[in-house]
């Protein structure tokens, strides 16, 4: 599987272009970090990249087909889509929903088969939550429904996978659940991830490529290591930091510091 973006450029109506000549291509067990500071368009780029919005100039690409011509059920059967913000009219169990990332697989009147519930459940036992399945998603944490929404994009097994700070709202362990999963959906199933994400270290701890968003549209984009910089995070973010490789039990880490704030860009 290949997902591409050549020549992406957008704006709001008659504003400024918000993103500026956007460039990438990610293959198998490719994992794409977003980071920027607030309102540089972190949210607006991945929708564009699937699809939701239209580039103003340029093409997104899945294989060779371009994504804007794509039929949405052609599309949405190899990508899945997980959204910052989710809202429910209707009152669903944790399993139920889960069950919904099969929609795709099913006829607009099919009910979901024995074989689609043990496929749920097991999804849902991969990243430890099957006490949800029966728990109404209006009445879930905004962590729980975090973790349940990641497991309705898991079940289908999709190519690509697009996470919109998956992070949030979730506690210490739940976060390291996630970045374990995503790493071993890259490594072991050779699915393309791309995660939007407040935390750099995530970003180097689990992706090999990342794009940095900064204001006026402007952009940087390569090998994660090589992008977050202490250089680079100061001008995207007017911070400045320390980043420190550790090691604990034989295994290394990198710690990004903040340790002032940089300018007087606020």
């Amino acid at each position: 599987m290949r997902l591409k973006v050549e020549n992406g450029y957008f704006k709001y109506n008659k504003s400024e272009y918000l993103l500026k000549d956007i460039n990438f291509g990610l293959n198998n067990s490719d994992v794409l970090s977003v980071l920027g500071p607030n309102g540089v368009g972190k949210t607006t780029l991945i929708k564009c990249i699937i699809g939701l919005l239209n580039w103003s100039k340029g093409e997104s690409f899945l294989e060779d087909k371009k994504i804007s011509s794509m039929k949405s059920r052609e599309l949405w059967k190899e990508i899945s889509y997980i959204p910052q913000k989710r809202h429910f009219i209707f009152s669903y169990s944790g399993l139920e929903m889960v069950l919904l990332g099969l929609a795709t697989e099913l006829s607009a009147f099919e009910k979901p088969r024995e074989e689609d519930r043990n496929r749920a459940v097991e999804t849902m036992k991969k990243i430890g939550i099957c006490h949800l399945k029966d728990k109404d998603c209006n009445n879930m944490s905004g962590g729980e429904l975090q973790m349940i929404m990641i497991a309705r994009s898991l079940v289908k097994k999709p190519k690509v996978i697009i996470l919109d700070e998956p992070e949030s709202g979730l506690d210490f362990k739940n976060q390291l659940v996630i970045m374990d999963l995503i790493k071993n959906l890259a490594r072991e199933e050779g699915v393309i991830v791309i995660i939007n994400t407040h935390y750099p270290e995530h970003a180097l701890s689990i992706s090999n490529k990342c794009i940095l968003l900064n204001y006026n549209g402007e952009h940087k984009i390569g090998n994660t290591e090589d992008i977050l910089n202490p250089s680079n995070i100061r001008d995207a973010f007017a911070v400045n930091v320390s980043i420190e490789k550790i090691e604990i039990s034989g295994k290394g880490y990198t710690s990004i510091i903040p340790t002032s704030i940089a300018g007087d860009r606020y």
